[in-house]
């Protein structure tokens, strides 16, 4: 438990998500968004792990996601495409190309 515990001691760009669910960085959530927020800070101030929850939840069929995402402040529309996301995920996920997919998900 101490060995678990330690990673919120760790600074967080010094975070290991690739443990969560017997993961591997090249493993199974490899392009895969697990919503670890690892692609922060967004220089937009978007919540980039939970809009991408919230798309993937909405393309599942739940209409809840939908008025959680519309009441957030900042919505995948107010990315400035600069890319700091893209380079901080450890899982190959794009989070700048989920944004865009976001908005067409949204409208906003």
């Amino acid at each position: 438990m101490k060995e678990s515990l330690a990673h919120f001691t760790q600074p967080f760009d010094r975070r290991d998500y690739a443990v969560l669910g017997g993961m591997s960085s090249g493993g199974a959530a490899n392009g895969h968004c697990i919503y670890c927020n690892h692609c922060q800070p967004c220089a937009a101030g978007i919540d980039i792990g939970i809009v991408s929850k919230y798309m993937d939840l909405a393309l599942a069929g739940d209409d809840l996601a939908r008025k959680h995402y519309n009441d957030l402040k900042i919505h995948a529309s107010a990315c400035i495409k600069c890319g700091r996301c893209d380079k901080n995920c450890n899982f190959g996920v794009k989070p700048s190309a989920r944004m865009a997919q976001a908005v067409k998900v949204f409208g906003k």
